[in-house]
């Protein structure tokens, strides 16, 4: 996996100049925000009460919109791993994080529980996603979001400029 600064996406960049001075690509992709995006089936019932949240979080008309067509698998994969992560952590802090081990030569010794492993894991994925949709204080910032009913600003300034308008 590719190390480093990802890449700006076009519309970015126009946005926010483009300080590098490269040519853009004139075509982007148009994105359609939903609000009504469904979870797939194998999602359990933490899954699918994860992903209604998130969905109303990130797609709802009120607030800003980041949500597509395009992320209902990502979202998918953020809501499984928060049920994940649910399951394990609810094991942990009802059994406990230690267990007794019998060795091979039949002393017994303490090791964590293998849910330990598992919430850490599904822990890292959650926020690992977390940070793709902007909901983490240090990633917001870099999402790129558009309030309901609020011109887009490419648009705006494109207009502006076709109609001889200085901003």
């Amino acid at each position: 996996m590719a190390q480093g600064r990802r890449p700006k996406p076009a519309e970015i960049k126009r946005v926010q100049g483009n300080a590098g001075k490269r040519a853009l690509p004139d075509k982007s992709l148009k994105i359609a925000y939903k609000n009504d995006l469904k979870p797939c089936d194998f999602l359990d019932k933490i899954g699918k009460k994860a992903f209604k949240d998130l969905v109303n979080l990130l797609g709802n008309e009120s607030q800003v919109k980041v949500l597509a067509d395009t992320d209902r698998l990502a979202l998918t994969m953020l809501s499984d791993a928060y049920a994940e992560y649910r399951a394990a952590r609810e094991y942990v802090l009802k059994n406990g994080q230690i267990m007794e081990k019998e060795t091979t030569t039949g002393a017994v010794v303490d090791v964590p529980r293998p849910q330990v492993a598992i919430a850490q894991d599904a822990w890292k994925r959650v926020k690992s996603m977390l940070v793709e949709f902007g909901l983490t204080p240090s990633s917001r910032g870099n999402v790129l979001t558009q309030k309901a009913g609020e011109d887009d600003p490419l648009q705006a300034l494109l207009k502006a400029k076709s109609s001889g308008r200085k901003n």
